[in-house]
């Protein structure tokens, strides 16, 4: 079992009031400095102070800690947020991946009359909901293929300005530099499909008609987690596929 502690609530005073006040419950509120076994005052001040702190063992008295303090003061450095609520995750690093990445060829052939075409594929293999963060075009974002013995690539088509902040110009093309999540429920998938587009295209040829044959990679990693704010876990993306000329 691995276990990362991360803060996850940053509080001035009057705001830790304010919330026991909303919730009806008394905040609980520590100094670190009280924290009476050095190992976990330890840990608690390495999150704080750093923003994670990361073991393969927890001390014994942490997560009853953590579950049972609200707030913590002391090592912070700011003026206005003194209070700092902390989460502790656990994960289990011989657990299958909480998401599955999948490709397949549903069009094999590219000619004027149909563009080939792939699709990939997402899928929840647990048993909860999980967040896949990504670019302007979620989830995959925009997929070039890479090819695998020379410096060009290609953009494997589909109507991205309708689904993102990307457009086309003389100058090339532009993508906002926002981030998107998808959201997947348990055994749930995501599918989105690629065209490989033909030489007489109109669909921005200058990127998406492939340079020639030859065998392309499209090598990508996405990032996901069980819940906003927790540590994500990376999912390597990494499909390859040969164009023959007929």
């Amino acid at each position: 079992m691995k276990y990362v502690l991360e803060p996850s609530a940053f509080y001035s005073g009057d705001a830790v009031e304010r919330e026991g006040e909303r919730t009806g419950e008394e905040q609980v509120v520590v100094d670190v400095a009280d924290i009476d076994d050095a190992t976990v005052r330890g840990a608690v001040e390495t999150a704080i102070r750093d923003g994670e702190w990361r073991s393969n063992t927890a001390p014994e008295g942490l997560a009853e800690t953590v579950e049972r303090v609200d707030f913590f003061t002391g090592p912070t450095d700011g003026d206005t947020a003194t209070h700092v609520g902390l989460t502790l995750y656990r994960f289990d690093p011989d657990s299958p991946p909480a998401v599955e990445f999948s490709a397949s060829v549903v069009d094999d052939t590219v000619s004027a009359a149909s563009p080939g075409a792939v699709e990939f594929t997402l899928t929840n293999s647990s048993e909860t909901t999980q967040l896949v963060y990504a670019g302007t075009v979620p989830p995959f974002g925009a997929v070039f293929a890479q090819a695998v013995d020379a410096d060009e690539r290609f953009l494997l088509w589909r109507e991205y300005e309708e689904e993102g902040c990307i457009s086309f110009s003389d100058r090339g093309m532009t993508a906002c530099s926002i981030g998107s999540v998808t959201e997947l429920a348990p055994s749930d998938g995501v599918t989105r499909r690629y065209e490989v587009l033909p030489t007489g295209t109109t669909n921005h040829p200058e990127f998406t008609v492939p340079p020639g044959p030859g065998t392309y990679r499209v090598t990508d990693s996405l990032s996901y987690s069980a819940e906003r704010g927790a540590p994500g876990s990376t999912l390597s993306v990494d499909v390859a596929f040969t164009l023959e000329s007929a």
